[in-house]
């Protein structure tokens, strides 16, 4: 039985949520374990809820010069926001606690195991 769409049950409220989610996810001053959750709740989104991901990644197309489609972040991508938690370089302005980084990584390893190619070409640029 495939689960009922999350993204279907939002209509037209669903850009304005994932706007909210990913300014929780941004935020220096939220709690961390609201992070935390909605990271979970993407990791489990890209196995079970095809469409709700997508409205998440929010990846822009392209043609490629060679007729292959090419991918890149839009405005709002919990993409970005997830490679901006894990850069390396932030680490000196902002720490990542373990449980943050941990349900970052298992996002990303969500994506890869499910063969989420565009957001993995989106990854290796």
């Amino acid at each position: 039985v495939a689960p009922m769409s999350v993204y279907a049950c939002l209509g037209s409220d669903a850009a304005a949520i994932r706007d909210a989610f990913l300014t929780r996810l941004q935020s220096r001053t939220e709690d961390m374990r609201i992070k935390v959750t909605i990271l979970e709740f993407l990791t489990v989104a890209v196995e079970t809820q095809p469409g709700l991901i997508e409205l998440f990644l929010n990846l822009e197309t392209k043609d490629g010069s060679d007729g292959a489609k090419e991918f890149s972040l839009g405005e709002w991508s919990c993409l970005s926001v997830v490679l901006e938690l894990l850069d390396s370089k932030q680490q000196g302005k902002y720490w990542c606690p373990p449980l943050l980084h941990r349900a970052a990584l298992a996002f990303l390893h969500a994506l890869w195991q499910d063969r989420r190619d565009s957001a993995l070409s989106v990854l290796r640029t």
